[in-house]
């Protein structure tokens, strides 16, 4: 079977989308978030966004990736790293060496722009998800074929917030007693959430007190937890995808986390949800010991998956 790959080009895209909901199946996508999370991403090249066709120039398969060109805030452009977001082949076409010969001309062309390392799926700030779903059984067996490895287990998870209880008045007065306070976020702590995020966590943390700062929502969506020196020493917050369920990210100095100040703060903000009527809640990437944290308060997993990275040399 003739097959060609070539740039992306818009002329593809709804064939793209297509496949993309009929294969990706635990991942659909509409137009919109195609086009803001993809084709508007600043770091989106055509020449990395692969797409296989038939003789009869049609789509049968994709590959993305990702390579820096704008600098992401502390992390820069990382010029050693890059990314391969989603690939998918058409049902009846897999197993036919399309996939491969995707991967592979993607790939070279990551390495001639100095790629070192490809990471699966965990681009930020675009990214779909942190790793492959453990359901894509397939797509495991294909990528570990071709060299990359498996590394930590992630998962994202959910909570119905429909009835929750807590004694959040308690438990804030057992911080006061600490000289400790959980507020919504004020203008005059600005410089130090956006300092002690920075510091503390680095990477996209500030952007997105950023983004809910210059939208005018950061008083909606913040809660932050100051000392009795008024110094930020925690926050949390939600909707960094303009999705009202959507909770994270959550952070408190790395001297204080035994004192439970987390755990307020994320008690505050589901007692905040309900006052909204905003009876469900989700984030979709956590790892390790924080399982045990969310589980603690009632989160439960709703997906699973594995990270997975190759050095290319």
């Amino acid at each position: 079977m003739q097959t060609y790959i070539e740039d992306f080009s818009m002329q593809y895209y709804e064939e793209v989308l297509s496949l993309w909901n009929e294969t990706l199946i635990h991942d659909k996508i509409s137009t919109e978030r195609f086009l803001t999370q993809i084709i508007f991403d600043e770091n989106f090249g055509a020449s990395l966004f692969l797409v296989a066709l038939n003789a009869s120039h049609t789509v049968i398969g994709f590959a993305y990736g990702i390579k820096r060109k704008q600098p992401y805030l502390t992390r820069g452009l990382e010029p050693k790293r890059a990314w391969i977001n989603m690939i998918a082949v058409a049902g009846e076409k897999q197993r036919r060496g399309i996939g491969s010969a995707l991967l592979k001309a993607l790939e070279l062309r990551l390495k001639q722009l100095g790629t070192e390392e490809i990471t699966l799926c965990a681009y930020s700030p675009n990214y779909f998800t942190p790793g492959i779903d453990v359901r894509y059984e397939s797509g495991r067996q294909f990528f570990e074929k071709h060299g990359y490895q498996q590394g930590e287990a992630a998962v994202s998870m959910d909570k119905n917030l429909s009835g929750h209880v807590y004694p959040l008045e308690k438990s804030l007065e057992e911080l006061k007693l600490e000289g400790i306070r959980i507020i919504p976020w004020k203008e005059k702590y600005s410089l130090k959430l956006i300092d002690f995020a920075e510091s503390e966590f680095g990477g996209g943390w500030h952007r997105n007190i950023n983004h809910a700062v210059q939208s005018g929502s950061a008083k909606d969506l913040i809660f932050i937890a100051v000392d009795k020196n008024d110094e930020v020493i925690g926050f949390c917050m939600r909707k960094i995808d303009g999705n009202d369920c959507r909770f994270g990210p959550i952070g408190v100095s790395s001297a204080l986390r035994t004192l439970g100040i987390g755990g307020k703060l994320l008690e505050v903000m589901l007692d905040d949800l309900q006052k909204r009527n905003i009876l469900y809640t989700f984030f979709l990437w956590t790892s390790g010991k924080t399982i045990d944290f969310y589980k603690k308060h009632g989160f439960k997993i709703f997906r699973d998956y594995y990270l997975y990275r190759k050095e290319i040399v």
